[in-house]
């Protein structure tokens, strides 16, 4: 399953403001080529009937989806702006466009209808222009696509929409708020941070960390939240911001989800990209660790095992990366136990090396040169002949 959510801007493109033109839209030449560039990219990643694409600030004129329409048969655009059923009660969007999903036309995605919103009260839906609601019929997965105007409009619209027979899974868009510090911030800043924190509690925030705007000064304010429950710890195999896609104020983000069901690949190791975990179900029991070496010489019942002695006690590590991470924290606590055949000699010379460099570092108390390295090499490999 991949999922996309891009706040495409009205199409005006990466240095358009709407606020700063009085809210008036770019050159329409200017827009159709933006759109296209969007459209090539967002169809070249939904290939299957699970892939989901959301994108916020879809401008709400005819006009852009008839574009979309007439170029990409295979693909359709779904919102309740453009939902006839859903005309009565959802609002009319007066600038800054809708929030849609786009699918295969044999899409597993359905859209929930405003109707399904019991506050409505046969009442239109406030802010429906800038949410939307989707669940996969197969996977049983309820997706909400969003664009707030900050944390605490969200946690609002979460609270007055609440519905338990649509609990979002996963929760992506344009959130306007981010668990980042900025310098010189305010007090809605600051607060508007918190109700993002308070909002994502339960939820893997798949990009945390990465820029998500091309503003003058960046920001981390688009999303893909997905739930951290059973259903997609260690199933989060691709992750990325698509920096290249300069066709918009916003990039675009990317996650890829294997959901496949009934698969023998839970028995094989595979790793969570975002916490960096790998996993394996085994015959007594899951194993989980950052160590693959650890992971694979359970899977596999065979593997690397390097001992050695640690302040004059027996100890062991899968991987000679764990070897490296001992001798650079206490080099003259730790021994290697080489009897066993289990170092190269290549291996041997390069703990010693450590071990010098350090020496060396802390009596003189200051890095060794190019030459004074050169020399404690060849005396190494001459000390091994």
């Amino acid at each position: 399953m991949k999922i996309l959510t891009w706040n495409v801007n009205n199409f005006n493109g990466s240095n358009w403001n709407l606020m700063d033109n009085n809210w008036a839209d770019n050159e329409d030449i200017k827009r159709e080529n933006n759109a296209n560039k969007i459209f090539e990219k967002v169809t070249s990643i939904i290939e299957q009937p699970d892939d989901i694409a959301i994108l916020q600030e879809f401008p709400y004129q005819d006009k852009w989806k008839n574009i979309f329409d007439n170029k990409y048969k295979n693909h359709t655009i779904i919102s309740w702006y453009h939902n006839d059923s859903d005309k009565e009660f959802r609002v009319e969007p007066k600038y800054g466009g809708v929030t849609v999903a786009i699918v295969k036309n044999n899409s597993r995605w359905n859209l929930r209808s405003l109707n399904g919103h019991k506050s409505n009260k046969n009442k239109k839906v406030d802010y429906s222009n800038r949410y939307i609601e989707m669940y996969n019929v197969d996977k049983e997965i309820n997706l909400l696509g969003v664009h707030p105007n900050d944390a605490h409009a969200l946690i609002e619209w979460l609270s007055k929409n609440y519905d338990k027979r649509f609990v979002p899974n996963i929760i992506v868009g344009d959130f306007n708020a981010g668990n980042y510090i900025k310098a010189n911030s305010d007090v809605k800043f600051v607060e508007n941070r918190r109700e993002f924190l308070r909002l994502t509690e339960g939820f893997i925030d798949v990009c945390n960390g990465m820029v998500t705007t091309n503003y003058k000064r960046p920001t981390q304010i688009d999303h893909i939240l997905i739930q951290n429950s059973d259903m997609f710890i260690v199933k989060i195999k691709k992750r990325d911001v698509f920096y290249s896609m300069d066709y918009s104020d916003h990039y675009p983000l990317f996650a890829e989800i294997d959901l496949t069901e009934n698969d023998v690949n839970k028995f094989i190791p595979s790793k969570d990209i975002v916490s960096d975990i790998w996993c394996v179900e085994t015959a007594h029991g899951i194993e989980s660790s950052t160590d693959v070496n650890y992971i694979a010489s359970e899977f596999a019942g065979v593997g690397l095992i390097y001992h050695y002695m640690y302040n004059g006690e027996m100890e062991h590590t899968h991987g000679f990366d764990g070897i490296l991470e001992e001798v650079l924290r206490k080099p003259k606590y730790i021994e290697l136990v080489t009897e066993f055949g289990e170092y190269s000699q290549q291996q041997i010379q390069m703990v010693e090396g450590i071990k010098n460099a350090v020496a060396f570092v802390q009596s003189q108390g200051r890095a060794m040169t190019i030459a004074e390295l050169r020399e404690l090499r060849e005396k190494i490999e001459q000390n091994h002949k």
